[in-house]
């Protein structure tokens, strides 16, 4: 039985199932597939409602230690079943983490926990109990034990909204025991991410969880791991232990939604990337997850709203991130949703085989590190805080658009870099290329010029874009297993956005298993809009017949550059 037999077998008896069975069947189906794309953060509030915000398919909550177990051995779930049934009601799905750390009960400390004393980023004090103290562990695992056997026995229901739970044993969510905190405590502060204690604290943890939500004969509940960062050989090691000791379907991967133009992108999505899409000893994908905080709220974030989340989730799917937890005054002030809708369009999707669609997104990235693009001898020394090196290499290309609008966090990486008050188009390790999923364009530098903020200042598209010139064509290549069930001839649908500025005319171009074919001659009319080509294709075939062994080509056939921004290809 060929493949394309057996997938039609599956959904009929998918099909006759549901049938026979009623709605169980559906349901499931429909939350496996439902469960990625825009989420509410932190902990939903009951004011983003379903019927205002369709797009967002679930919610946040974070239950605190302190408010669940107030006193040892007594829990109240009161308030968080009453948010878990309200979601529900409203068709929301729902993401969880309970927060232990800076969250905890004052009563550990009658009860033998030692304290710890730290201040917080505002230079405020506080107190928080030590981790590694066996008695401080004993109510930690039990808390997680009492938090799994609750879940799992609610409702049906309910309980099946629940995606996953992510883990906590450091600040909040995160890997670290601080974060913006300065401890007093020497040893304290000794206690870093990578210190063997704390991997020996963090991986006791995980498997707390493990057994709290994944063992039993109850129904399990994923669960999600922040691994954290760190370098390479300490990600890999971490890595082969979670694999080799549980299921691990999701992670948080906490810059794959902190913005874009991200700092050192080009190591961290070299390793993450492949990870997240299947090379890793599961050799299945693995979701993640990462929330926009109070990032929308700097001031180069606000300068384009909509723009800035657009660019956020292109550099997402990139990464391959699959849950994006924006915050609800966030989600207010969007003037429009199409960016939302983008995301949960590819959220989700690892499989190019079950892939609506597909995509590039077209930029250049200015990497400061990169010694190919820009020699040493003539821009520079290559080192991340060589000031002028980063001046001169937006020199040359700000006659497209390029900008350092704040020089004062060029050096800065993480949450700093974040709080910089204009643009900065130039950085160490940025990411070089295109923003894309299952769509390649081949040899871009060499076959198109990058731009920055061009086109209409309203508009979300034009943060990045690519052109070409008299004679010029952009390849792109699909990718190979797109279409692997039938490699026969197929009938597509291709947007190309394109900045209609001058005059002049660029034609799309596919293969149908004999010839080059044109699908459209495009003219320009000066608009200085973006516009949108849509194409409906009958009889390509994506075998990498045209030339360099692309699928489908932008050709420029008159006329001075024409600037692109995107072109997508969607199964008919």
């Amino acid at each position: 039985m060929s493949l394309v037999m057996k997938r039609y077998f599956f959904t009929l008896c998918i099909w006759v199932l549901s049938v026979c069975f009623g709605e169980n069947i559906s349901a499931k189906a429909a939350t496996d597939r439902t469960q990625f794309g825009i989420y509410t953060w932190c902990s939903w509030s009951g004011k983003t409602h379903k019927k205002d915000f369709p797009f967002v398919k679930g919610v946040s909550l974070v239950p605190h230690w302190d408010s669940v177990e107030p006193t040892p051995g007594n829990y109240d779930w009161s308030n968080i079943d009453a948010k878990m049934k309200k979601a529900a009601d409203e068709g929301f799905n729902i993401f969880m983490v309970m927060w232990f750390n800076p969250c905890c009960p004052s009563w550990l400390f009658d009860n033998g926990v030692p304290r710890i004393a730290e201040k917080d980023s505002k230079g405020k004090k506080r107190v928080i109990p030590w981790p590694l103290d066996e008695d401080y562990q004993k109510y930690y695992h039990r808390m997680i034990r009492e938090f799994g056997r609750h879940l799992r026995s609610l409702d049906t229901d309910i309980r099946e909204r629940i995606v996953c739970v992510q883990t906590a044993e450091g600040s909040t969510g995160d890997e670290g025991l601080f974060k913006g905190a300065v401890p007093t405590n020497k040893r304290y502060r000794e206690l870093m991410r990578n210190d063997p204690e704390w991997i020996e604290f963090r991986k006791k943890a995980w498997l707390v969880y493990d057994e709290a939500f994944q063992q039993g004969d109850r129904p399990k509940i994923p669960i999600m791991i922040h691994p954290g960062g760190g370098y390479a050989e300490f990600i890999t090691e971490m890595n082969d232990w979670i694999f080799e000791h549980m299921e691990l379907k999701w992670i948080k991967r906490g810059n794959a939604g902190h913005g874009y133009h991200v700092p050192q992108a080009t190591g961290r999505m070299g390793y993450w990337t492949p990870v997240l899409f299947g090379e890793n000893p599961s050799s299945k994908p693995i979701y993640s997850r990462c929330e926009l905080d109070s990032l929308w709220m700097q001031p180069w974030f606000q300068k384009d709203l909509d723009r800035n989340l657009y660019w956020s989730i292109l550099f997402g799917l990139q990464y391959g991130l699959d849950m994006w937890n924006v915050r609800e005054d966030a989600i207010a002030a969007a003037k429009t949703y199409k960016h939302f809708e983008f995301f949960n369009k590819y959220a989700g999707q690892k499989d190019p085989r079950d892939s609506p669609g597909a995509f590039s997104a077209l930029r250049h990235g200015l990497d400061v590190s990169d010694t190919v693009t820009f020699p040493e001898d003539k821009f520079g020394k290559a080192f991340s805080k060589n000031s002028e090196r980063y001046k001169a290499i937006v020199k040359v290309h700000a006659k497209n658009g390029a900008v350092i609008e704040d020089d004062g966090f060029l050096f800065d990486t993480g949450i700093r870099h974040r709080q910089r008050k204009g643009y900065v188009d130039v950085g160490w390790q940025y990411w070089r290329g295109n923003y894309e999923r299952f769509l390649t364009q081949i040899d871009p530098d060499a076959t198109s010029t990058g731009w920055w903020h061009v086109g209409p200042s309203d508009s979300i598209y034009g943060r990045f874009a690519r052109s070409i010139h008299a004679g010029g064509e952009m390849l792109f290549r699909l990718d190979k297993s797109f279409f692997s069930d039938d490699p026969g001839k197929k009938n597509i649908r291709v947007t190309v956005t394109y900045l209609d500025k001058g005059y002049g005319q660029w034609s799309l171009n596919y293969f149908d298993g004999a010839d080059r074919k044109q699908a459209t001659k495009a003219r320009l009319d000066n608009s200085g809009k973006w516009k949108h080509e849509i194409l409906e294709i009958d009889g390509a075939v994506f075998t990498g017949g045209l030339d360099r062994g692309a699928d489908l080509t932008i050709k420029h056939l008159s006329g001075g550059q024409i600037v692109f921004h995107m072109i997508e290809l969607d199964r008919h």
